[in-house]
């Protein structure tokens, strides 16, 4: 009988059913939310399931003491004993799996992969190969990967992705400094004959310095607003590309129009030294 309490899933792609040792939540740093791990060769119908797991079968409820079976063999009932954390196995751009884990000594089977913590890598996959060739020869040892390797395997992509991203993002900022440089040198000749009349009747520098940066950070000023928004608007087109970042990120929505606007006041400020230093008669014959 089914009840309240008691969970069958129904269909093979709800949840995994891992089947894994004691040690294997410490060996893989996978947090502890509540209850307890499995205990060294416990044979009692425990299982541990995952955050995502407890949400989806128990939402909003406490899942320790709950049942859960599979719907092909609802005669095996198996109690949460803990939560874990959850696992990215399917790759860090997809969400987790949902997971109930069950103890390898009571479940275990012949086939079985192995999960080692260590420091030296590199030295654990000679000795796991001297110690397989002295117990028997003629057994292969399988490919060893570290996590590391793993990672950097699901990330290749998308590392490649961003790169060739931020090669366009600095290419644009660069051609943006240099169109804002040409428009306010323009800037400063059109007013040429206004800044050269400023300086001759003693205007103060900090005017002048004031007049060149409004005429040049008007249209970047304008150009952030209008970017920021298309940016808000199309940002769900980026969302594949992300990773435990928002499509609206305040961070990146705050760092990106600082450094478009530095861009732009980088040359303001260059323009704006060389029109406090003009030359007042020079600015005055210029037709």
């Amino acid at each position: 009988m089914v009840t309240e309490n008691s969970v069958a899933t129904e269909s093979w792609g709800l949840v995994t059913w891992p089947v894994v040792s004691s040690e294997y939540f410490r060996a893989m740093n996978i947090a502890l939310r509540q209850g307890r791990f499995f205990r060294e060769g416990e044979m009692d119908e425990v299982a541990i399931v995952s955050e995502s797991a407890a949400r989806t079968l128990w939402p909003g409820e406490n899942p320790i003491g709950k049942r859960v079976s599979r719907a092909e063999n609802v005669r095996t009932w198996l109690r949460i004993v803990g939560v874990a954390g959850d696992v990215l196995s399917a790759g860090l751009d997809r969400p987790s799996t949902p997971a109930i884990y069950r103890p390898y000594s009571k479940y275990g089977k012949p086939g079985f992969s192995l999960v080692v913590q260590t420091a030296d890598s590199h030295g654990f996959r000679d000795s796991l190969r001297r110690a397989v060739a002295n117990v028997d020869a003629e057994i292969p040892v399988p490919e060893v990967r570290t996590i590391s390797e793993l990672m950097g395997k699901s990330t290749q992509q998308r590392r490649f992705q961003t790169a060739l991203f931020t090669v366009f993002a600095l290419t644009a900022t660069l051609l943006a400094a240099i169109g804002v440089y040409g428009v306010v040198a323009y800037s400063l000749v059109q007013h040429s004959k206004e800044i050269g009349l400023r300086v001759a009747l003693g205007a103060d520098p900090k005017d002048v310095m004031q007049l060149v940066f409004r005429n040049g950070m008007a249209p970047v000023l304008v150009g952030l607003v209008g970017g920021v928004a298309m940016a808000t608007v199309l940002a769900r087109a980026m969302a594949s590309l992300l990773f435990s970042v928002s499509t609206l990120d305040p961070i990146t929505f705050m760092v990106s129009p600082l450094a478009l606007a530095s861009a732009g006041a980088v040359p303001c400020w260059l323009i704006a030294r060389r029109a406090v230093r003009i030359d007042p008669g020079v600015c005055l014959r210029v037709e």
